[in-house]
């Protein structure tokens, strides 16, 4: 068998050598993904992950939107279930709702682990991150102290059954744009896990209908926990509507009576000026062709 010469196995490495390098460079020119996760639980309602997917630009973070992202239970280090893929939307934003997350758990498990997975494209590179939660009792109610409605609210934790003091919470009215705060900014819960919010009168809602919600906003361990309290002591709020009205700003066909006068007063006096101007005119013409005739 014939030995190959030195100067065949000396180009054949420098080929490889070149093919390792411009892969390395063409790795290296790909952008760096940041994947950052937040877990929401609703109490009796959805538990979902809030997903933020950027990259640092020339202006600062960017998002990036259109990539797909596969979502993983972590069940062990070397054990995971696929829940699912998940576009970003053009803010960079995935919500990837958890349809069961004890699909694959016991009913004695609670603490929950997740993983993002992004597999890498031709402009960034593959990336992932991971989140991790307990599972937490939030419960609300609404309890008349002195004449006067209150949220309660509870916090404990379902692995031992020990209430959580000094714990921070917030009481919120649902409201279409932007939730109401109740109250002071934060409250935290006494040695019973306890929180009482008095409500303030007058508060307004459809069909005298108020949502209100005690938030546990991004907590280390058990991430944001929502839990939801309807009331019915709203105030119906009153049609101020000046749709049936005639003015400046109701529909064509409700223009307030003086904009339908003036105005035209204006054009046909116009009209008129211009007409009795073209008659003169007219009439010094004729008179000039009598004199030259």
């Amino acid at each position: 068998m014939k030995t190959p010469s030195p100067f065949y196995i000396k180009t054949l490495f420098s080929v490889l050598f070149a093919l390792l390098f411009i892969g390395q460079t063409q790795a290296q020119k790909k952008e760096r993904l940041r994947l950052s996760v937040n877990h929401f639980s609703v109490i009796d309602q959805e538990d979902y992950l809030n997903i933020l997917a950027r990259y640092k630009g020339e202006s600062g973070y960017e998002p990036v939107s259109g990539i797909s992202l596969e979502i993983f239970q972590v069940l062990a280090e070397d054990s995971l279930i696929s829940l699912g893929n998940i576009d970003t939307n053009t803010d960079g934003i995935a919500k990837f709702i958890i349809k069961n997350k004890r699909a694959h758990v016991a009913d004695t498990v609670f603490d929950f682990s997740y993983l993002v997975q992004f597999e890498g494209d031709d402009k960034f590179r593959s990336a992932d991150s991971d989140i991790s939660v307990s599972a937490l009792g939030l419960t609300a109610s609404i309890e008349i102290i002195d004449s006067i409605p209150h949220i309660q609210a509870k916090m404990i934790d379902p692995k031992t059954g020990e209430a959580l003091t000094e714990e921070p919470l917030r009481v919120r009215l649902k409201r279409l744009f932007k939730p109401l705060i109740i109250g002071e900014d934060t409250y935290f819960t006494d040695e019973e896990g306890q929180i009482s919010v008095a409500v303030p009168g007058g508060l307004q809602g459809e069909n005298g209908q108020l949502d209100f919600e005690v938030v546990l906003d991004e907590h280390d361990t058990y991430g944001t926990v929502i839990s939801h309290v309807t009331a019915d002591f709203g105030i119906v709020p009153t049609d101020e509507s000046t749709f049936n009205s005639r003015e400046l700003w109701s529909p064509a066909g409700k223009t307030p009576v003086f904009m339908l006068i003036f105005p035209n007063l204006l054009i046909f006096g116009i009209w008129f000026v211009i007409l009795l101007s073209f008659r003169n005119l007219l009439l010094i013409f004729k008179s000039k062709n009598n004199e030259n005739n």
